[in-house]
């Protein structure tokens, strides 16, 4: 009889555990990327937000293009990106 309600425990347990485990699968997959940002020259005021990368490459590749007739790479917006609530770009590395 204790063996089995030993084995009774030790299945509710393990049950327990994995219902966790796919629960906290399911929120990581659900999460959406950190917001990320580039902001522009203080002159300028712009400033762009999104969680998808590539988008916000997009936008700002176009703002450099039409605004201040410079050609940007994606790497250039990449390392002007910061995650939000980190600190911000260093001057230098703004559009200029």
């Amino acid at each position: 009889m204790k063996t089995l309600a030993m084995l009774l425990i030790a299945a509710a347990i393990g049950v327990s555990a994995a219902g966790a485990q796919e629960s906290a699968g399911k929120a990581m997959k659900d999460a959406k990327p950190a917001l990320k940002s580039v902001s522009c020259t203080p002159e300028c005021g712009f400033m762009v937000r999104s969680h998808d990368e590539k988008e916000l490459s997009a936008i700002v590749i176009d703002h450099a293009k039409k605004q201040h007739s410079k050609t940007m790479t994606e790497k250039d917006v990449k390392s002007m990106m910061k995650t939000e609530g980190e600190k911000p770009a260093k001057p230098e590395e703004k559009m200029h």
